[in-house]
């Protein structure tokens, strides 16, 4: 009986590495295409460097309600993006490189 009871209150393991990665913006779109992705989740694909998925998913998020827009944000000139709370140098010239040749 107690063999049975301390199978029941054991914590479940914990996901894989594998699982979780499965469910990144950039498995998504390597899997799928960006349809399957949102504007924020497009923007954390250029805005990642060495943060973690949500961090830079946060600074996506915060970028587009500053902007309005993807495509406001992909209008927007070096300067102006500079000066955007949540994006330091690198994610500026990050994004406004991304965009450049649209």
């Amino acid at each position: 009986m107690n063999e049975i009871f301390n199978l029941r209150s054991q914590a479940p393991p914990a996901p894989s590495r594998s699982s979780h990665r499965r469910d990144t913006p950039a498995v998504r779109l390597a899997e799928n295409s960006a349809d399957y992705l949102s504007d924020s989740e497009l923007l954390s694909l250029i805005l990642h460097r060495s943060r973690s998925c949500s961090c830079t998913l946060d600074s996506a998020r915060s970028v587009l309600d500053s902007y309005g827009s993807l495509s406001a944000v992909a209008a927007a000139d070096l300067r102006e993006l500079q000066k955007t709370d949540g994006l330091g140098p690198a994610n500026a010239a990050a994004l406004h490189g991304a965009f450049a040749k649209q």
